[in-house]
């Protein structure tokens, strides 16, 4: 048993073919299943205000029937307009500041990856001054971890002293 070809031509879509029409039904249409004239008008605009250039940023949308609707509907409600945008973009930094995300590492910028502050800083060797502090990380230029006691003056002409 072979199955059909599904790539066979048995007819060209050019052809004449005889359009089915479907019998007159004696119910009503349901308003639910009808589309409105609203929807279908291909005249309609919508101009979008958007508060910056990433997907968090806040935005209005202003909808109408044309052009000159929409334009009309931003300079009839200037006031309300500016209010709007106003306590939207309050609203959106509220919003993001109680629901945001943790900050990620950084990578890049020369500096390499950032390490997490010691949690024991070790105990003061005899030959590091007092105005000393004890840092560790990672080498911008070279990538590797260190470990040091040095100056809080970055001014300093004092050489740390790596541990």
């Amino acid at each position: 048993m072979t199955a059909p070809d599904p790539f066979a031509v048995t007819s060209s879509p050019w052809e004449d073919a005889p359009i089915a029409t479907p019998e007159a039904s004696t119910e009503e249409k349901s308003p639910v299943n009808s589309i409105s004239r609203d929807c279908m008008d291909i005249n309609r605009v919508r101009v979008t205000l958007k508060g910056g250039v990433g997907y968090e940023a806040p935005w209005i949308t202003i909808d109408g029937a044309d052009i000159p609707d929409a334009l009309k509907a931003m300079r009839d409600f200037k006031v309300e307009l500016a209010e709007l945008i106003e306590i939207t973009g309050k609203s959106a930094s509220f919003f993001h500041a109680k629901y945001q995300a943790p900050a990620k590492q950084a990578f890049g910028g020369g500096g390499g990856m950032k390490q997490p502050a010691s949690s024991a800083q070790p105990d003061r060797p005899a030959n590091v001054p007092p105005h000393f502090v004890y840092r560790e990380g990672v080498g911008k230029a070279s990538g590797k971890p260190y470990k040091m006691w040095c100056s809080t003056d970055r001014n300093s002409n004092e050489k740390p002293i790596f541990v």
